[in-house]
């Protein structure tokens, strides 16, 4: 298959997936996951299917349902759209700020629209040593470990699809779609949600595209590309 660098170019699901699985950042987040159910599953095979509790089931839904949708928004709005500022004497521009600003640049650039394995990779070990300090039992630790990993690389797909031409099939994806052409496109103030696209409404960022005006600044987030 040849090298897919314009995601406007994909258009079926089956394409999406194999281009997907290309890209440096959602194969790295798929071991992890990979590795870490194998944990579980050998802790839970370890100590039998009796010790299984609740908490298996609730701590991935609170992850998925609040954690991450806040985290997202967050560091979408805060980390991902930081100016580059002064600091006794220097100019700070963190990396992950200027490739967010060059996948605004180049909204559709598939290279760009993931987040740098760079990134990713020093953020493992800090996640893994999160969960395992906070849970109370190894096994739960674990299945934070895995309902957050799997959160990443959902938010990594999801991000990716609403550049594709992939029709949306859900009324959840037209919206999360809808909602990141319109922070591309018409303002970068606004819509920065994903995997929970209501957590723009609940943040007071999700307001009716005709009361918002377009934006001067969308494609370099008011700051001068390099």
């Amino acid at each position: 298959m040849p090298t897919v660098t314009d995601a406007r170019t994909v258009r079926g699901p089956s394409q999406a997936l194999l281009v997907f699985m290309r890209q440096p950042s959602p194969r790295i987040l798929a071991v992890q996951l990979v590795v870490l159910i194998r944990a579980r599953m050998q802790v839970l095979a370890d100590a039998g299917l009796a010790s299984l509790t609740w908490w298996d089931l609730l701590i991935p839904v609170v992850i998925l349902g609040v954690l991450w949708p806040v985290q997202e928004w967050v560091l979408h709005k805060y980390v991902l759209h930081l100016r580059p500022f002064e600091l006794l004497g220097r100019r700070i521009d963190p990396y992950f700020a200027k490739k967010h600003r060059d996948h605004h640049a180049q909204p559709d650039y598939i290279p760009d629209i993931f987040l740098p394995a760079r990134v990713i990779v020093p953020l493992i070990p800090v996640t893994v040593g999160f969960w395992w300090l906070l849970m109370p039992t190894p096994a739960l630790a674990l299945t934070a470990m895995i309902g957050y990993g799997g959160a990443a690389l959902l938010y990594e797909w999801v991000h990716y699809l609403t550049h594709t031409s992939v029709t949306p099939s859900t009324r959840w994806f037209r919206k999360v779609r809808r909602n990141h052409r319109y922070h591309h496109y018409k303002n970068e103030r606004y819509w920065y949600g994903f995997v929970l696209p209501q957590v723009d409404a609940l943040f007071g960022t999700d307001p009716r595209p005709q009361d918002v005006e377009t934006s001067a600044t969308a494609r370099n987030l008011g700051v001068e590309l390099e």
